[in-house]
């Protein structure tokens, strides 16, 4: 693995465990603490957050302090090492209470650009899966599984209640199905994390994209920015005559509903400068627009796409490839107009459990662009919308 270490989280309402890695090392190492208990906040979402931000900076405090010392780092200090932090959710949070609490977790100090970085990566019942896949258990031996979580840790009444579930299933098994509870009931959750993170590919790769995203063409992204009257509008809705759509105007890279790409996907695209243009000024600009539609035919029709953000790529520290065609001899002896600059760059994607993050590289792997964040969770129908309708003409 290419970070110091990686680390495994588990903040759950009856306990906390850490797992952790470090690098040349093939154990996983493992720390927990007692019972943290948010109990009833009636409804006061603010009360939560303000909580789980406490504890996640404590947390956090203890982690860097007091736990991952130079001793366990080989030397290193922890504000100095590479740390991933992986994070586990229930499975019942939606996508938006997903993306709360992946903020949370980098407001509370997790996340530190270039060095420490945040994934929150996998639900409860699949990072406990991984963890018994992983680590064999002579007890049972079985080939096929139905992972169930019921909270509460090791408790027996849970136990008892999944084995009645499975009784009065309407499931019809084939085989006799027995229950049974894992070897670390109570930290096979931060566990599994850092196990799974170390498989490729991952162990659970069949994951469904929940929204279709792509990036715009030059002509049609310089459309989208004469519409947002310039960029005071933060959203836009992308609206085609009815009937037509912009052949070769988008290419969509994620559609809804389709698998999930194994981990971070990458997307070669290619910017045209003037030969003309001063270096500092070769900024590239790409439309990122988002769907809820899962049929291509139907992806840029009527109301069915939205303009999310203009992504800006600065490629100013990449040099110019060397010309060597007859065009540009030509161009050499003013007897052809000077060829068009190209760069190529990387638009790299990886899709969360409630968000997709986009970010640009050059060919090195040095960033030349902001992340975006798309969120994955679908508004409301009944939300009223906050977008401006406009319509483009494409040549």
């Amino acid at each position: 693995m290419a970070e110091d270490l990686v680390v495994g989280i588990d903040v759950g309402m009856s306990g906390t465990g850490v797992a952790y890695r470090r690098k040349g090392h093939a154990e996983v190492n493992i720390l927990e603490w007692g019972i943290v208990d948010l109990g009833e906040v009636d409804g006061d979402n603010g009360q939560v957050k303000s909580l789980y931000r406490d504890f996640l900076t404590s947390l956090y405090g203890e982690l860097s302090t007091k736990r991952f010392t130079p001793a366990l780092l080989g030397g290193k200090n922890f504000e100095e090492a590479e740390v991933l932090f992986l994070f586990s959710v229930p499975a019942i949070w939606d996508p938006a209470v997903v993306r709360d609490f992946t903020q949370l977790v980098r407001d509370s100090g997790f996340e530190r650009v270039g060095l420490h970085s945040v994934r929150v990566t996998m639900m409860e019942p699949q990072a406990v899966a991984a963890y018994e896949i992983c680590v064999p258990n002579l007890d049972y031996q079985l080939k096929d599984y139905i992972v169930l979580t019921g909270g509460l840790g090791s408790s027996r009444y849970v136990l008892g209640k999944i084995e009645d579930f499975i009784g009065e299933s309407q499931i019809n098994f084939t085989a006799k199905t027995k229950v049974v509870m894992s070897a670390a009931p109570r930290l096979s959750v931060c566990m599994g994390l850092v196990y799974n993170a170390g498989r490729n590919p991952e162990l659970f790769p069949r994951r469904f994209n929940r929204v279709s995203v792509g990036v715009a063409s030059q002509s049609l992204t310089g459309a989208i920015k004469k519409t947002r009257l310039r960029d005071l509008i933060k959203r836009a809705l992308l609206r085609f005559p009815k009937g037509e759509k912009p052949e070769g105007g988008v290419e969509w890279f994620l559609i809804k509903g389709g698998l999930v790409p194994d981990r971070v996907a990458v997307h070669e695209q290619t910017a045209y400068f003037s030969a003309d243009l001063p270096s500092d000024k070769r900024i590239w600009e790409l439309g990122i627009l988002t769907s809820f539609e899962s049929d291509i035919e139907r992806l840029t029709l009527e109301d069915n796409c939205r303009v999310h953000s203009v992504l800006k790529v600065k490629l100013s520290h990449i040099g110019e490839p060397e010309q060597t065609g007859a065009r540009d001899a030509l161009s050499r002896l003013h007897l052809a107009r000077k060829p068009k600059i190209q760069i190529k760059f990387d638009l790299r994607v990886e899709v969360g459990l409630a968000t997709v993050e986009i970010q640009c590289t050059d060919k090195k792997m040095s960033i030349c662009s902001k992340p975006i964040s798309i969120e994955t969770g679908q508004a409301s129908e009944s939300q009223p919308p906050i977008c401006q309708h406009v319509v483009h003409e494409l040549s």
